[in-house]
């Protein structure tokens, strides 16, 4: 099964200096093509009461991001402020909060909540136009996938269930049933057999999915549950695993290209990776961001820390030089890593830890911290 040399829209419609989804787009594969300034300044920050966990959406020139009170917010990217506001229903004196990802598409924006309600809200005004009840709360974010009769939302819960939706209501037009929480956000992709979407989960079970029918095409045994969402590049998928290993596996075969075990202990690796044309970037519990040979699972270099790193990295250009990976940290810090090195080449301090992940579009990139009182930064050229 040979993959396809395409790169499917980050969502359909967006333009190609968006960041609509959790990792940018449904490859999931956390790289942007949108160059940064090389020396990022705080340009402005909005706060919650209780942080932000989830990574925003940028389209349109707005950012679209969920709070742990029970808030999507849409802001300005220029200047943050607020355009509107979506709450969830106040359920005795609680909200229910948002860990889970904003995706944007051109009209909706789509996020999950804690108690397991999936929303989709009016891109324009924040009005509620459907929602849809899981059974578990919802931490991953959705993929948006084109369709001849409209366009199709696929979600995650940790009930257990992989479900797509109809965009324009919310009915059901397939779902899937594992054996565990469903942690990720589902990268799709183009293959010669057919266009196919890549699930993790915690039933220890790598699984490959036929998009338009929802029907199991392939399985692979990971030998241990799978936070991370998986990243597709060219033949193959590369997630971490919560044993600590990295694994780059062959998307025909179901065979490991190669698997790199944890060094000392298993800790676990939440973070998803960011895959670029020559390396595996992601941090770990083991308070390490590594990245990995592409070809060959080698280590290419390692920045240490001081606490565990559960932020995806995100690789963007600096303008006029070389690329980047922007990672948040639990020692509360934002990195900004020359991908060609390794050395540290911008640094922001937090006053609270950082483990949501970047966007980025427009020359920005923006991040939140967890609470109380986190805030959402935007980071670009003064």
């Amino acid at each position: 099964m040979k993959v396809l040399a395409l790169l499917i829209a980050a969502a359909p419609g967006a333009a190609s200096a968006d960041w609509p989804s959790f990792r940018g787009n449904p490859l999931q594969t956390g790289v942007s093509a949108e160059p940064l300034p090389a020396d990022l300044s705080l340009l402005w920050s909005v706060e919650s009461k209780d942080g932000f966990t989830g990574t925003p959406a940028i389209a349109g020139g707005r950012v679209y991001v969920g709070t742990l009170s029970g808030s999507l917010l849409c802001l300005e990217l220029k200047d943050g402020s607020e355009v509107w506001r979506f709450q969830t229903p106040e359920e005795t004196n609680f909200r229910p909060g948002f860990n889970a990802p904003a995706t944007v598409s051109e009209d909706t924006v789509y996020i999950g909540d804690e108690d397991g309600t999936f929303y989709a809200v009016g891109r324009a005004d924040g009005t509620l136009r459907w929602k849809f009840q899981t059974d578990d709360q919802i931490v991953g974010g959705a993929t948006v996938v084109d369709h001849p009769e409209g366009q199709r939302v696929l979600v995650g819960s940790h009930d257990g269930t992989l479900t797509c939706l109809k965009a324009a209501d919310g009915e059901v037009a397939w779902f899937f049933r594992t054996d565990g929480p469903v942690n990720c956000s589902v990268a799709v992709a183009e293959t010669a057999a057919g266009r196919r979407t890549f699930v993790t989960g915690c039933d220890e079970l790598f699984r490959v999915l036929d998009v338009d029918t929802g029907k199991e095409v392939g399985r692979a045994p990971t030998g241990s549950p799978l936070i991370a969402s998986p990243a597709v590049v060219g033949e193959d998928v590369y997630f971490g695993s919560y044993a600590g290993a990295v694994r780059a596996l062959d998307i025909g075969t179901l065979k490991d290209e190669w698997l790199v075990e944890a060094e000392r202990s298993s800790e676990p690796i939440h973070s998803s990776a960011a895959v670029t044309e020559d390396l595996v970037i992601l941090g770990g519990r083991d308070r390490v961001i590594r990245a990995l040979d592409r070809a060959t699972g080698e280590e290419k270099w390692r920045v240490v820390t001081r606490s565990k790193v559960d932020s995806s990295p995100v690789v963007a250009p600096t303008e006029g030089g070389t690329p980047r990976a922007y990672v948040g940290t639990n020692d509360k810090r934002v990195l900004g890593i020359d991908a060609a090195t390794g050395e540290v080449a911008w640094e922001h301090r937090t006053k609270r830890p950082v483990s949501g992940s970047a966007a980025v579009a427009g020359g920005r990139l923006v991040i939140g911290t967890e609470g109380p009182n986190g805030v959402l930064m935007c980071f670009g050229a003064k």
